[in-house]
């Protein structure tokens, strides 16, 4: 009875520490992405924007040409939930910060003249802030956890985006500040690779590109057309934790 009692007892303890001790390949929830989920990314990326107005009437042209070029730091949070180890979907808010080279070129034709004056103005120290507010997915096209390819993702998201660039300028020998403001819909590619750390928390990195533009249509106003456009492009690399 003594040798029962022992058996069953070792047999229990072995199958309890397989338990405690499940790998990938025999419990389907490990290192998996399943439930809700929080994210926190860290990118180095490029930043550049373009904007251009265009302001024409019978007796006065006006056109900007404004180009910002930075490198900064860029942080994104998000927060989602995974279906089946197949696919998530996710808020994300994200804030960066970017110094570079501004550069403006301004052409205006004043009252009664013929001639269109052109002045350029150039800030090698020109400062550039971001907020972005958006929706998005990824996608895990690898679902065997021995695959050297597991963890491998593939995301797309967009929202509303809003560039401040902050430079400066000389107006009577006095530095003066100025701010050029861009608001529209973004558009974001991902490809990345994670880790699992632990059985809650993984590591991954990947390469991003995010796009934006907006083109107002021309308008006519008492002989006057007035047009505003502007492009914005991102790419970088981040790092990122999960949980």
């Amino acid at each position: 009875m003594k040798r029962i009692i022992a058996t069953l007892l070792i047999i229990a303890s072995c199958a309890f520490a397989q338990d405690i001790n499940k790998s990938p390949d025999t419990d389907p929830k490990f290192h998996s992405h399943r439930g809700l989920y929080f994210s926190n990314s860290l990118a180095f990326s490029y930043i550049y924007t373009r904007h251009i107005y265009v302001g024409d009437t019978e007796d006065h042209y006006t056109k900007y040409n404004d180009i910002f070029n930075g490198s900064g730091l860029y942080n994104e949070i998000r927060l989602g939930g995974s279906i089946a180890n197949i696919v998530s979907v996710y808020a994300v808010t994200g804030f960066g910060y970017h110094s570079g080279t501004f550069e403006e070129e301004k052409k205006e034709r004043k009252i009664n003249k013929d001639k269109i004056e052109q002045k350029d103005l150039n800030d090698d120290d020109a400062k550039e802030f971001r907020v972005l507010l958006g929706l998005g997915a990824e996608f895990y096209p690898f679902q065997r956890t021995t695959s050297p390819f597991y963890g491998i993702f593939f995301g797309l998201s967009s929202g509303v985006v809003m560039d401040v660039v902050r430079y400066t300028y000389k107006k009577r020998k006095k530095n003066r500040h100025d701010t050029d403001t861009l608001i529209d819909m973004f558009g974001a590619f991902e490809i990345g690779k994670e880790w699992w750390i632990s059985r809650r928390w993984s590591f991954g990195t990947s390469l991003f590109y995010n796009f934006g533009a907006y083109n107002e249509k021309d308008e006519e106003e008492r002989d006057a057309t007035y047009k505003d456009s502007f492009a914005v492009h991102s790419i970088g690399i981040s790092f990122r934790i999960t949980h």
